[in-house]
């Protein structure tokens, strides 16, 4: 399943999941605004993240689950996570976690979180 998952939460911040490529590249704008705006690291780019997934081997064995938190048309935290699967278990980790010397969310001073709450 491939479809965008959006969850609307009382405070007018709103929760999308990214899990398809398409997804991730139409929102590279509204990224890396929000990147410029923070300071945020390399490993917390757009640019990084894509990188990973268009190069990523055992694809079959991976899926983006990237938490993208919106107020109102603005992009305010990313959370840049990612399904393993190994051994027939699947987890959740950090996008990229095996090339990156750091994980973490991205995170607007405006945002409050509580769409990542719900």
């Amino acid at each position: 399943m491939n479809t965008a998952v959006s969850i609307d939460v009382l405070g007018a911040e709103r929760l999308e999941i990214v899990r398809s490529a398409d997804r991730l590249a139409a929102v590279e704008a509204a990224w890396m605004e929000l990147w410029h705006r923070t300071d945020g690291l390399i490993f917390q780019s757009h640019a990084w993240i894509s990188a990973w997934w268009s190069t990523v081997q055992r694809r079959d064995q991976r899926a983006l689950r990237i938490g993208l938190v919106w107020k109102g048309e603005r992009l305010v935290a990313v959370v840049p996570l990612a399904i393993g699967r190994r051994r027939g278990l699947r987890f959740l980790e950090w996008a990229a976690g095996s090339y990156t010397d750091y994980g973490d969310i991205l995170v607007a001073p405006e945002c409050s979180l509580s769409a990542l709450q719900e």
